[in-house]
């Protein structure tokens, strides 16, 4: 999947005399960077495009006549357009700040803007397709094994329920509170395989916890807000969502489907200055199983209270 982006990029031979960060080598590290923190590599099917639209299939068990249907869900891409604030002078400054090639510092900048964005869109959507289901009221709120049972127990029951109709999975993600992805990172289980994932804060079960990259402002969420326009600083409302995500294709709550990354230099008319804007380009959709209407929902999401 990351060869499929870093070959896309590879046709981009743009840059100046004085510095270029436009080569294979500097992609490929904003890429791998990008990786680590967005939240879509990792709770979400991801399902690479070789153009701007897309479709995956799945395969689904018809209760009227006991046997087995095909359904469709089309993806279609939409491309957020980032200002990086890249200028010569600052690509300088970064070379003699660190002492070394600025190529990887500026990936790891430039990476934590499009993982922003991409986090952002994501939590947008999973506030508006998940299931409501209720509000979990935590008991001894301030014992650390208290807490990680029943977060884990009302996980599990999301789990299962989602499991009800047709088995899927039990591999599940869960994004957190800050308040209460703390307990979970306090606990013993927060290594998983050694693997550095800058969002995630530990496993229990067959659960992944994540905390949830924004501020929580707000308890109460705007349905009328539509995700796919441009994102400002839209407030993240305070619940705990859960999904499903596994390798095997089809049986992961939301489908992740990152298309191309590209970069343009362009000239900044208030300030002379020739700046590197980015342009990412992927698309962001529900299951196909995900039927909320029929009481199939594939995400649930629920408000944490102490008591």
């Amino acid at each position: 999947m990351l060869d499929l982006l870093i070959n896309n990029s590879l046709n981009l031979t743009e840059g100046t005399d004085q510095y270029d960060i436009s080569g294979a080598d500097f992609f490929n590290g904003l890429i791998k960077e990008n990786y680590n923190i967005s939240l879509g590599y990792h709770i979400c099917e991801v399902f690479p495009l070789n153009s701007p639209y897309g479709a995956v299939y799945v395969s689904e068990r018809n209760s009227e006549t006991n046997d087995f249907r095909v359904i469709k869900k089309d993806i279609q891409t939409k491309t957020s357009t980032l200002m990086t604030g890249f200028t010569q002078e600052v690509y300088q400054d970064m070379e003699k700040m660190y002492q070394t090639s600025p190529k990887r510092t500026s990936g790891k900048v430039l990476s934590g803007i499009t993982a922003r964005e991409e986090n952002q869109r994501l939590l947008m959507l999973m506030g508006l397709e998940a299931e409501t289901k209720g509000t979990l009221t935590i008991q001894d709120s301030n014992n650390l094994e208290s807490i990680i049972l029943q977060l884990s127990r009302k996980v599990s029951e999301s789990v299962l329920e989602m499991n009800q109709d047709t088995y899927k999975t039990l591999d599940s993600f869960c994004v957190l509170d800050r308040r209460y992805a703390a307990a979970v990172l306090g606990s013993f289980n927060f290594m998983t395989e050694g693997k550095e994932r800058s969002l995630f804060v530990g496993r229990v079960g067959r659960t992944d916890y994540y905390i949830n990259p924004f501020p929580n402002t707000s308890s109460e969420f705007d349905d009328s807000f539509d995700y796919s326009y441009e994102i400002e600083d839209t407030p993240v409302p305070n619940y705990c969502y859960v999904g499903l995500v596994h390798d095997t294709p089809g049986v992961s709550s939301i489908i992740f489907a990152p298309y191309k990354y590209e970069r343009q230099y362009i000239t900044d008319p208030g300030t002379g200055n020739i700046v590197l804007i980015l342009r990412d380009r992927y698309g962001l959709v529900m299951s196909p199983l995900h039927k909320p209407l029929e009481n199939r929902s594939m995400l649930h999401k629920f408000i944490i209270e102490g008591a």
